[in-house]
């Protein structure tokens, strides 16, 4: 069932929960929605009430605004984390800038996670061009391929192939699964977008008084191995762990790779006072 909050702004925020225990809300990255956390948080459901949310344009929360930034996301979770009561976040992707963000702001909180950050990519700032053209023109499968190709997500194996061949295949892919892989296309730029926003001053980060902890998988892209040493060198009290055999989509396909440290983690003690 889906329960909704309400933002600053009077957006409704759509929630699910699982679980009893001590509550932690997940807050999902690029191109994902609360359905896809359904497995980590059953996981986590014998020792924690799991509120796993939809950030805006997915599920059960109302749209985007013009005005959306990063501080409309963390007002988002703001709505959650009041209605739950919870003191714990674990966010994935841009979701874990967001959860980290959530913690610098929000009063309360006690843990935060943050599982495959992701890097901030001016350089190309052509390819989220390109990619907001495709979409606008309904160009689907093409809008795909850029994002593939230009910001270099997704399996290898499918990234080297040829632009055409690509094209063809997730043409293909699309019409099989009705599109389910295509729905959340128009969220993408507001993910580009809070990623740069939140890069653009790391050095905030070092204010943290919450326990945080940096996760990230031993098979992820070096890029965002990279992308989690840089934010995490402005934590220097952060806990920082490589889960073996995972990779940067672990917390959805994997979740049994994720699910131990991080129960382990939002388990510990009290955060501690920091000094600067």
């Amino acid at each position: 069932m889906v329960t909704q909050a309400t933002s600053r702004d009077g957006t409704p925020i759509g929630y699910r929960t699982t679980g009893a225990g001590p509550g932690v809300v997940v807050v999902h990255g690029a191109m994902e929605s609360s359905k896809d956390y359904e497995k980590l948080a059953r996981a986590l459901a014998d020792e924690f009430t799991v509120h796993f949310l939809d950030r805006r344009g997915r599920g059960g929360s109302g749209p985007h605004t013009a005005e959306h930034s990063l501080k409309t996301e963390v007002e988002d979770v703001e709505a959650v984390v009041a209605a739950t009561r919870s003191r714990r976040l674990f966010g994935v992707g841009s979701g874990g800038l967001i959860a980290l963000e959530s913690a610098l702001l929000l009063p309360g909180i006690t843990h935060v996670a943050a599982y495959q950050l992701p890097v901030h990519l001016p350089h190309k700032k052509h390819v989220l061009e390109q990619f907001e053209n495709e979409v606008a023109d309904g160009k689907k499968a093409e809008a795909l391929v850029t994002v593939l190709k230009g910001v270099g997500v997704g399996p290898r194996w499918l990234r080297v192939l040829p632009r055409p061949l690509l094209t063809a295949l997730l043409r293909k892919l699309i019409r099989e699964d009705q599109e389910e892989l295509t729905r959340l296309l128009p969220t993408v730029p507001q993910d580009f977008r809070i990623v740069g926003e939140a890069h653009a001053n790391l050095e905030r980060f070092n204010a943290l008084t919450a326990n945080v902890a940096l996760m990230g998988g031993s098979k992820a892209p070096r890029y965002l191995k990279d992308a989690q040493a840089t934010v995490g060198a402005f934590i220097p009290l952060a806990a920082v762990a490589e889960l073996r055999g995972a990779d940067h989509n672990s917390a959805i396909r994997g979740p049994q790779l994720v699910v131990p440290e991080l129960r382990k983690f939002l388990s510990s003690g009290s955060a501690r006072a920091r000094t600067r």
